[in-house]
């Protein structure tokens, strides 16, 4: 398993529409529907996410900065990760905002290596505050996907 953080700014609001809708459509397979193996927490219509995250933002009148957080995982051809697995990795991982923020994800089948992607709402839909991360933050987020992979994996193996 691979970790990478998108460090792009995306400080436009158009962003929020494009990163969505990319985490969770398959362009090269599928046009314009939703990946087989998506999901979120705190929205309601996966379909409508990037609405939903501009209407907290909008809310709370926080519609300057980072829009959104972008990060992906990727799996090398020789790990035994399938895309029922990768999945339940993702809803695991995506626990890691879901007490304040909105998370969308979505497993990526069309390219060679298997991979999520995730976008996470930089306004927090409790309190209207803006998620802010360093590198203590960053590790921290990189060692809760490490464990929540060795955790699976290892049930894999005790079944």
């Amino acid at each position: 398993m691979n970790f990478f953080d998108n460090h792009d700014p995306y400080s436009n609001l158009s962003c929020v529409y494009n990163v969505t809708n990319y985490v969770l459509r398959d362009k090269a397979g599928q046009g314009n529907a939703m990946n087989r193996f998506s999901g979120g927490m705190n929205v309601f219509d996966l379909s409508k996410a990037g609405e939903e995250f501009m209407q907290v933002k909008r809310y709370y009148g926080k519609m300057f900065g980072r829009q959104i957080k972008h990060f992906y995982i990727t799996f090398d051809k020789d790990e035994p990760v399938t895309p029922e697995l990768a999945y339940i990795l993702a809803y695991h991982i995506s626990m890691f905002y879901r007490s304040r923020f909105q998370v969308v994800f979505s497993v990526h089948e069309e390219t060679e290596n298997l991979h999520i992607h995730f976008a996470v709402n930089t306004v927090s839909f409790i309190d209207g505050k803006k998620l802010h991360e360093g590198f203590e933050e960053f590790y921290a987020l990189e060692r809760f996907c490490t464990e929540c992979y060795k955790a699976l994996m290892k049930s894999r193996t005790d079944e």
